[in-house]
């Protein structure tokens, strides 16, 4: 006798970020999130899954559901709440989760009829079985921290995969886009313009390196863009995932700690390995400013040499900067752009000190009054939202994209590149030139796609 199980259906989105009141848009997005997918393996079968990518597609409120699940970063939170009250309107039941509503709380759950705080692999269950009982909670708080063994593999599959950019010419080896991989979560820093150590914890989790390699065998051929807030947190065992990766012969971008570089070893065998970029939060070249987030562990006078360290590891340096730092000046904007122009940095992001709910910084900027205002789609790095020490706002944002347009002039990518031509040289230049006409429009080169 077959039996009549109600299959539900749960519609996962992924909200775009209001830019002037209007929704963002990409024609081609750069790399699929891995949040949803990932939240639809965990899903039982009972419910049939769809995922929107609102930057891609719009969302059909009138599309019958049962269920609808938004996770939002900190620009997104104030289109997912429309989007929340779009479906309470239809009498639709709205979940919320990821980082900005974990410390939002009280500010969403009048929008939304469930809050999810925190990692969710430990309570997902929960949510969806008191769902179907009619018995959904206001707010669902972690059950323990979740073990990173045994994870499912992401639903990539329910992307319109056909709509995110495949990689340059030099990494084109397969259908696939490039691919998110999660190897670790948590960081043993607590920088105080960083959320990572509240969200996910100090101490680090790792997944079996095996089961890193099953996963990306899944995606063979595809370009590899790993999560891991610093993929060389634990050094012997960043070892031994480089060396099992040898022979995937894969290509792929992560993000290091400055102190990874004191390992040498451990470099080289990333670049074996088929690291191409290496994504290093440099921050700033003043003693001054790292010591006023507490990540004076970046060590100004070992810069040069980490550059090199990686440059000779066949690994682009890819520092990320940012500005808006008590002790910040326009001289030291300035400087800094000198600073990695001489030291001809390939590729460089940079961001404007941005206090996100979370963070010490926050609570430190609130208790100080420096708050400007919390419309949340504006904390993406590219407006101030703050009081800075030594510059009116509209100065700082002016001078942030001064200093980003100088990087990126072409007397400067000239320079900064074609001192040493490989097979890289060509693929570097079409990248700074892809920067350099975002960063004219002042739109950042990390915005997430094509407009």
């Amino acid at each position: 006798m077959q039996l009549n199980v109600k299959n539900y259906k749960l519609k996962l989105i992924q909200p775009s970020q209001l830019v002037n009141g209007k929704i963002r848009k990409f024609e081609k997005s750069f790399v699929p999130s891995r949040t949803l997918p990932y939240i639809a393996a965990l899903t039982p079968s009972d419910f049939s899954v769809s995922i929107i990518d609102e930057t891609l597609e719009d969302i059909n409120f009138d599309e019958p559901v049962d269920l609808v699940g938004i996770t939002s970063l900190i620009t997104q939170l104030p289109r997912a709440l429309q989007i929340a009250e779009e479906y309470k309107k239809r009498g639709t039941k709205v979940i919320l989760g990821g980082p900005a509503p974990s410390y939002l709380i009280e500010e969403v759950l009048p929008h939304v009829d469930s809050v999810v705080v925190g990692e969710s692999e430990n309570i997902w269950w929960k949510v969806l079985d008191d769902f179907k009982k009619g018995e959904l909670e206001k707010i669902y708080f972690p059950n323990g921290t979740p073990s990173l063994e045994k994870l499912p593999t992401p639903c990539f599959n329910l992307l319109p995969l056909d709509k995110y950019l495949k990689p340059g010419f030099l990494f084109k080896t397969s259908k696939w886009p490039r691919i998110p991989i999660e190897t670790a979560r948590g960081c043993f820093h607590d920088c105080d313009f960083c959320c990572v150590s509240n969200y996910f914890g100090k101490k680090m989790r790792f997944r079996p390196i095996a089961e890193v390699v099953e996963e990306i065998q899944k995606f063979k051929g595809a370009f590899i863009v790993f999560t891991d807030d610093n993929i060389a947190a634990q050094p012997e065992r960043a070892k031994e995932l480089f060396k099992a990766l040898i022979s995937l012969k894969i290509h792929w971008f992560g993000q290091f700690s400055s102190l990874a570089a004191m390992d040498e070893e451990l470099v080289t065998l990333a670049g074996k390995s088929g690291c191409i970029f290496a994504f290093l939060g440099i921050e700033s070249i003043s003693k001054e400013s790292l010591l006023s987030v507490r990540k004076n562990f970046n060590r100004i006078e070992n810069y040069s040499k980490i550059f090199k360290i990686y440059s000779d590891a066949g690994i682009q340096p890819n520092p990320s900067m940012i500005f808006g730092f008590d002790g910040d000046t326009k001289e030291l904007m300035d400087e800094t752009i000198d600073f990695l122009t001489k030291e001809k940095i390939p590729l460089m992001v940079q961001w404007i000190l941005t206090p996100v709910p979370g963070t010490k910084l926050f609570e430190r900027f609130l208790e100080e009054g420096r708050i400007l205002h919390k419309d949340y789609s504006k904390y993406d790095g590219t407006n101030v939202v703050f009081k800075p020490k030594n510059m009116e706002p509209n100065e700082l944002e002016e001078k942030f994209w001064e200093v980003f347009q100088k990087f990126y002039r072409i007397s400067n990518i000239a320079y900064r590149l074609f001192y040493r031509l490989n097979k890289l040289t060509i693929f570097l230049l079409k990248r700074n030139l892809f920067f350099q006409n975002m960063v004219n429009r002042r739109i950042h080169p990390y915005s997430g796609g094509l407009e």
